[in-house]
């Protein structure tokens, strides 16, 4: 069954620096003045239109980062509505012994870690501080104590397709519980907003960034990670922050339809017809004959074999759902 969360976001809070791609108040759509009013008014505003959620989250910050003091105000908010479970977000550079016995103290279930790329270049460059050893170390800490979820983008910075591909085999073998994948889009008054203004920056086209979150959410998928999200979530004013890169309210949609046409392009026949994907779409490619396999059978067959050579799939299979969009 799916949780119900109630998200409140502390944007910035706790965040060592800014990184390149980041406008949280963009994302959110929230400015704080008073954190503890501010956590308060939105939690209100939830429970207004229901009582019944399963868990608190703490989004936009660094909650483990936060000073210590502040982390107690937001615990007792959380036990003053009433919640048993805690969800946060933070760094893999702001975990230790001594912060998981408080998290454990105080009812933190989950613990999402903004994990973004797993090379060091990457990493370095987009401003993040921290490398893949202290990722991986990070949910060896974590792993055994809490439900994990690794947040995940496509499309950074220096990216190069050999570290989405490094990145699809890195999280399997981090094994969290959950996952969330986001393309990278350029967000107004972020740093990274400049270097595309300069032309220093050019984002993936979109076929692109579909086939590399098709190939990640494919191969999180096929090793029963489950993903969560796929695509920043809409709002009404969000798109009036964007100046470029790849964003649709709908990614998530197409992302996974991209994976059933990478099977069709990989097998030459449909996985099955029965998912609500569009099926106009793959019959136009030609691909008639449906296998009467499992979705978690599916994805490790398309992932089966080298992750470099398949990458073809993807690119084919975005490029044919991306035309027809």
């Amino acid at each position: 069954m799916k949780s119900k969360i109630l998200p409140v976001f502390i944007p910035f809070l706790g965040c060592k620096n800014r990184c390149l791609f980041c406008n949280q108040q963009a994302i959110t759509g929230q400015t704080i003045e008073n954190i503890f009013l501010d956590c308060e008014e939105q939690i209100k505003n939830y429970i207004v239109f229901s009582k019944d959620w399963d868990e608190i989250a703490f989004f936009g910050g660094s909650f483990t980062c936060i000073d210590k003091e502040i982390r107690k105000e937001l615990y007792l908010i959380a036990k003053k509505y009433h919640f048993k479970n805690i969800r946060i977000s933070t760094r893999p550079d702001c975990i230790d012994e001594t912060i998981i016995e408080e998290l454990k103290h105080n009812n933190v279930r989950v613990v999402e870690i903004g994990v973004q790329s797993t090379s060091d270049d990457v990493l370095a460059i987009n401003g993040r501080h921290y490398n893949r050893t202290d990722i991986f170390d990070t949910f060896k800490l974590l792993n055994s104590e809490f439900k994990t979820s690794a947040q995940l983008m496509v499309g950074m910075y220096k990216e190069e397709i050999e570290d989405i591909f490094s990145l699809a085999k890195d999280i399997k073998i981090i094994s969290p519980n959950y996952a969330r994948i986001y393309p990278t889009v350029v967000l107004k008054d972020s740093p990274l907003s400049l270097l595309y203004k300069n032309k220093k920056f050019k984002p993936d086209e979109a076929y692109i960034i579909l086939a590399k979150a098709a190939l990640l959410y494919s191969y999180l998928s096929a090793s029963e990670i489950k993903v969560i999200r796929i695509g920043l979530p809409e709002s009404i004013d969000f798109r009036k922050h964007i100046d470029g890169g790849f964003y649709h309210p709908a990614t998530g949609d197409i992302v996974k339809t991209v994976s059933v046409m990478a099977y069709a392009e990989k097998f030459k026949r449909l996985p099955f017809l029965s998912y609500g994907y569009k099926r106009s779409i793959v019959k136009n490619y030609g691909a008639f004959d449906c296998d009467n396999i499992t979705y978690l059978d599916m994805m490790k067959n398309l992932t089966g074999g080298d992750i470099e050579d398949n990458w073809r799939f993807f690119e084919r299979a975005a490029n044919i759902i991306f035309e027809e969009l």
